[in-house]
């Protein structure tokens, strides 16, 4: 791992390891849905998501020999996995921002794969980052902000709202 020397080294340093949580997901505005999400299969997998309410996300956050840093989430309902994403972290050289490259992974088969990418920015190195991130047509807003309770992510864009506080699985 590289030195913290700057707040996104910082930040990412706090993070590394194994996470879960219990993730909640609502659609909030079905009619913005039908607009901003084209494919009908991937309406239908957000309206699953939405009829579930809660899924567990496990998530894990380690370093590249390169410097980048790797981070993949699963998230699940009834033990069957909803979404399976990979993504790396690159750090800008300005020490709070960083661009991320995206590979995102739906059932029923998990071949078809999505390759985003986006961005976001270190509000300080102990309490979080915000990122700006494409899935399904439109933009997330996620909001991550390290808490005593452990990391609370907040994702909103135009048609639906989710959140999870994250914590840490020792020994992993």
């Amino acid at each position: 791992m590289p030195e913290p020397d700057s707040n996104t080294k910082r930040y990412f340093a706090s993070m590394c390891g194994a996470w879960v949580g219990a993730y909640r997901f609502e659609v909030t505005d079905f009619t913005a849905l039908r607009k901003a999400v084209p494919r009908r299969l991937d309406r239908w997998r957000v309206w699953a998501m939405h009829l579930a309410g809660r899924a567990t996300m496990h998530t894990t956050v380690s370093w590249t020999p390169e410097g980048d840093v790797r981070h993949t989430t699963r998230v699940s309902s009834f033990g069957l996995p909803g979404m399976l994403s990979t993504e790396l972290f690159r750090l800008n050289d300005d020490g709070r921002t960083f661009a991320v490259s995206m590979c995102q992974r739906f059932p029923p088969l998990f071949r078809r794969r999505t390759f985003t990418e986006g961005r976001g920015e270190v509000t300080d190195p102990l309490l979080g980052a915000d990122y700006h991130l494409p899935w399904l047509g439109g933009e997330i807003d996620q909001r991550a902000r390290i808490t005593s309770e452990g990391v609370e992510l907040t994702q909103s864009c135009d048609w639906f709202r989710a959140s999870v506080v994250l914590r840490s699985v020792r020994g992993q």
